[in-house]
């Protein structure tokens, strides 16, 4: 692994020094997030700070190097207590574990025609599950569905492993395809994330059909996916195969121009041989409460079945931008066979950019 880790650095530094591309673009994102988490049924409180690096820099025609960085400051992690949220399988409001800095993504992406292609180490979220209404809620099934990431922990929080991944945009109007085959654990850690041990790890693929419609218009998003793999689970037990599959659906019921829209979101997945058999959400959610694009509502209610305990969540959120801020309340409810509590979460995010274009020696 450690041939491959210089393999990889020397390629990057490689392309980065070729001059044969057309022009020079370089884009850089940063994103500060503070939260605040109170369990108020349990009186805990806690405070996580998030700090998320993006860097793109084009290579030659079509060529992206991209990289992106992920630090995680979690204060009841640090000094050794307990979580405000228990531990077990409690979706509705999870706390992310404490990372001084993981990799995130890193490698080269070509785009040929309607074709993107990547190589290098990638966490799956923003790939298969992240969507522009979706994005808005806060608990943790936003990122990855329970049903997935129980059974197959290669992608779990901010966890990336080396891989490929493929996207085609088949037609001109929305319709698209994207798979992906990943190492079948993943890393936060520097000298393992760019490891590819498909025996003693195994492998995983995913694949997903989705159907996208023009933005602010009445076509919303709908996808289905599926993934199979042979994965070692975390505690270093025997490999264990498992498939799981799943639907979104984005439908907008209202429009009005660019600014104000209403959405209903729909999603759900299914895995007969893991622990969490069955999910499903349903909720709305609402765009330009106060004024065209600057502020977001929305509610979700959610359900997962599992083996012994199941779990029924609700989410209320309200998030409001302006230029660079982000300011986004939440409460949630988390109800299983043994507990019911209520949780809420106070976050503020700070994005900057910075990009530059220029054209470059030929």
């Amino acid at each position: 692994m450690k041939t491959l880790k210089i393999t990889l650095c020397a390629l990057a530094l490689l392309v980065l020094s070729t001059q044969t591309y057309a022009q020079s673009h370089t884009s850089l994102d940063m994103v500060y997030t503070t939260v605040g988490l109170w369990n108020a049924t349990d009186n805990r409180a806690n405070m996580i700070n998030i700090v998320d690096v993006a860097l793109d820099q084009s290579l030659w025609s079509g060529a992206t190097l991209e990289v992106n960085m992920l630090s995680v400051n979690n204060m009841r992690n640090l000094m050794g207590e307990i979580p405000t949220t228990p531990d077990g399988g409690v979706f509705g409001s999870v706390e992310r574990v404490s990372i001084p800095l993981s990799l995130f993504k890193f490698g080269i992406e070509q785009v040929a025609g309607r074709t993107r292609n990547f190589i290098g180490v990638r966490n799956i979220h923003s790939d298969y599950f992240v969507t522009p209404w979706n994005s808005l809620y806060t608990a943790a099934v936003n990122g990855l569905l329970p049903t997935l990431s129980r059974q197959m922990p290669f992608a779990n929080s901010a966890g990336a492993a080396l891989g490929l991944h493929f996207e085609w945009d088949i037609t001109r109007w929305g319709l698209s395809y994207k798979s992906s085959l990943y190492n079948g654990r993943a890393s936060t850690r520097w000298d393992e994330v760019f490891r590819f041990r498909p025996r003693r790890d195994g492998v995983v693929c995913l694949s997903e059909l989705a159907m996208e419609g023009a933005p602010d218009s009445y076509v919303g998003i709908y996808k289905i996916g599926a993934a199979t793999g042979r994965v070692r689970a975390d505690d270093d037990s025997d490999k264990s195969y498992g498939g799981s599959y799943w639907a979104q659906v984005e439908q907008p019921l209202y429009v009005e121009g660019e600014g104000n829209a209403v959405a209903l979101i729909l999603r759900g997945g299914y895995a007969s041989k893991n622990l969490w058999q069955g999910y499903w959400g349903a909720g709305f959610a609402w765009r330009g409460v106060a004024g065209p694009s600057v502020d977001y509502l929305g509610a979700l209610v959610t359900r997962t079945w599992h083996k012994v305990e199941c779990e029924t969540a609700v989410e209320v959120t309200y998030a409001y931008t302006w230029r660079w801020l982000t300011v986004q309340p939440s409460v949630h409810w988390v109800h299983t066979s043994s507990a019911s509590r209520w949780f809420g979460e106070l976050r503020a995010s700070l994005a900057f950019n910075y990009t530059t274009q220029k054209k470059a020696p030929q």
